[in-house]
């Protein structure tokens, strides 16, 4: 009898564990918005050095799709498809940067900043962190601004 008991605990505790679930941070949520102002957190998924005289990466996507942000050194702005955000499609266009001069490695840190934008084709989001993606590769990883 008491094997029997301590089987049927056994397999109780294996069910509920089955139960309870676990987001790992990279896994998209179903209710987060891309639409906000992001700050750039890591660049294909390693933490960067800020060359001096840069400014922190930023990123505002509206709800019509107009992207825009701090680079480095210059501000850009362009846009998105807004529709194609909420299945996960990246497709920026018109990406236009300010032409302010400043330190060399800044301005290529922005550069590749930019082209990363760019060359993205997918979007993931969290409810407090976007990653801009070449398919499910991470490109570029934000979190919410102010968090």
């Amino acid at each position: 009898m008491r094997t029997i008991l301590l089987t049927a605990l056994a397999i109780a505790t294996l069910a509920l564990l089955g139960c309870t679930t676990s987001t790992k941070p990279t896994e998209p949520a179903a209710d987060a918005s891309a639409i906000g102002a992001w700050s750039l957190t890591k660049i294909e998924d390693e933490r960067y050095d800020l060359p001096s005289g840069a400014r922190s990466p930023t990123l505002t996507i509206t709800e019509s799709g107009r992207l825009s942000g701090q680079a480095g050194i210059n501000r850009f702005s362009g846009s998105t498809d807004a529709d194609a955000l909420e299945q996960g499609e990246w497709n920026p266009g018109g990406i236009v940067t300010t032409r302010m001069g400043g330190e060399p490695e800044a301005l290529a840190f922005e550069q590749q900043y930019v082209s990363r934008i760019q060359r993205a084709d997918t979007i993931a989001v969290g409810p407090q962190w976007l990653e801009l993606r070449i398919g499910s590769r991470p490109l570029l990883r934000f979190a919410r601004s102010g968090q």
